[in-house]
């Protein structure tokens, strides 16, 4: 049975294999923010350095494995798009087949097959992350490794997975916390030896980033918990609510609830990690209060969905314990009736994939019609050293490879001190750049458009919209453009002398 269901768990990881290679080859979705990466590895290749802009030593990329293996790439010539969809997918593969086998070993081969068909198929976010061109499948892909060499007591070697899932993004350390305290719970002693090459493998990049950039944190991480806390003001429920919008994503929540008690009741402490990562993951992002972007939610909803088949296969047997001993006609007839509800979050999950493609394709439009194209006019009309201020910095930084001026603060240090105080103007003028690309969404626009120093120091020169989407259209003090994005921005030149 074992081989027949891990037969069936191939043919599944290569069904969603050759779906998301499809959605690719169809949208050509790569996020914005993927750009930022891969112009930290282009410098990197050419011997620039680990830097954004040239000379301006600021670690405003939150994945430095990845972007050294995108470096890697560029110097045996493929381009870091290629690079990072062949990472992507390879990482959901091997993400998804270690989601199978961390359930299989655990003597739960249905429930991980059925963990795999919701991985593959339940949320359309984890589809989008699969093709963004970002370093999160791999990510994931690690963090699964992790559970699953801890779950089959090789500790020390999930130790090294987890530092891997760290150097991919910061809060892999959450990873090695989740771990340690697991160890701890069951074996009662301290993981000294996992915790001994954890640091070991960690160690050499967080002394090179603190002597070559200051910081062992990306600067990126202060700079997005200041702009969030400033321009969103995300409550913890708000936070909360973005985890579990929609009925699939409610439902699945609530049975990983269930799946965990069950696994605790049962004393299954090799998958205690995942629950305790579950928890710290979402603590973490209720206490730093930053926006929860599409590609947050795989790492959570990834282990979650383990714990979510535990309790569709689980619970139906045990509600139906009392209405019969497990094997006879009444019993059987009943947990299939309980089993239902389940079967229908399975099979309204399998309407993601529609989201995905919609998404994906909507996206790349915006991106290579408005974002694309500031880029381009910017590198058209403005000198090789001139400066843009943007907030949306990738496709725009990426394309026009001149010096950028961050709105946000992630690659400009420069940028957060203003936005705590929400002066957007104050910024612009201190540094006097040559363009402003400023979005019309958001808090700030409606404050650098009003405010005199601005109209008298900068001339409006173009402006590019998606027409396809209604906020466009909208006027310029509809509150709708202050709560949401909006694909409308406008080009300012400076006019007087810096």
């Amino acid at each position: 049975m074992k081989l027949y269901l891990r037969i069936i768990a191939g043919l599944v990881l290569l069904l969603g294999l050759s779906t998301r290679v499809q959605l690719h080859q169809e949208s050509r979705f790569t996020d914005d923010d993927a750009l930022i990466t891969f112009r930290y590895a282009d410098n990197l290749a050419a011997g620039r350095g680990f830097v954004y802009n040239t000379g301006e030593r600021v670690l405003g990329t939150t994945t430095p494995l990845f972007t050294g293996a995108l470096a890697l790439g560029l110097r045996l010539g493929i381009p870091p798009g290629r690079s990072a969809i062949t990472l992507d997918l390879a990482g959901f593969f091997v993400a998804g087949a270690l989601l199978y086998l961390l359930l299989e070993q655990r003597g739960r081969p249905w429930q991980g097959l059925i963990a795999l068909l919701l991985y593959t198929w339940a949320v359309s976010g984890l589809m989008l992350s699969d093709i963004a061109g970002m370093e999160t499948p791999v990510y994931v892909a690690f963090l699964m490794l992790a559970f699953f060499l801890y779950a089959t007591g090789r500790t020390l070697l999930s130790a090294a997975a987890a530092a891997l899932a760290t150097l991919t993004r910061p809060d892999g350390a959450l990873v090695a916390l989740a771990l340690g305290l697991a160890y701890l719970l069951e074996r009662r002693r301290l993981p000294l030896r996992e915790l001994g090459l954890y640091t070991v493998i960690c160690l050499p990049w967080a002394v090179f980033a603190q002597i070559y950039f200051g910081s062992v944190l990306p600067h990126s991480m202060a700079a997005k918990q200041v702009y969030a806390h400033t321009h969103w003001m995300k409550t913890p429920v708000e936070i909360f609510q973005e985890f579990f919008v929609g009925r699939t994503r409610a439902a699945l929540g609530v049975l990983a609830v269930g799946g965990a008690i069950i696994l605790l009741a049962a004393r299954e402490w090799k998958l205690l990690p995942v629950t305790l990562w579950l928890a710290l993951y979402l603590a973490a992002f209720l206490g730093g209060g930053v926006l929860v972007h599409y590609w947050y939610l795989p790492p959570f909803y990834t282990p979650l969905l383990a714990l979510a088949a535990v309790a569709m296969v689980s619970l139906p047997a045990l509600l139906a314990t009392p209405f019969g001993s497990p094997g006879s006609p009444r019993h059987a007839l009943v947990k299939a009736l309980l089993a239902l509800p389940f079967a229908v979050v399975g099979m309204r999950a399998g309407t993601a994939m529609e989201s995905a493609h919609t998404e994906a394709v909507a996206g790349q439009r915006l991106l290579d019609h408005v974002h694309r194209e500031i880029g381009f006019w910017i590198a058209a009309h403005t000198a090789p050293n001139a400066r843009v201020y943007a907030g949306d910095i990738g496709y725009v930084g990426y394309v026009s490879g001149r010096r950028i001026l961050d709105a946000v603060g992630l690659v400009s240090p420069e940028a957060v001190r203003w936005n705590a105080r929400r002066d957007p103007v104050g910024l612009i003028r201190e540094q006097r750049p040559d363009v402003c690309v400023v979005g019309a969404y958001g808090r700030d626009y409606p404050i650098i458009l009003g405010d005199p120093w601005f109209a008298a120091n900068y001339r409006e020169e173009a402006r590019f919209r998606d027409t396809s989407h209604p906020g466009p259209g909208w006027p310029e003090t509809d509150p709708r453009r202050v709560t949401g994005y909006v694909p409308d921005y406008r080009i300012y030149r400076r006019t007087t002398r810096p």
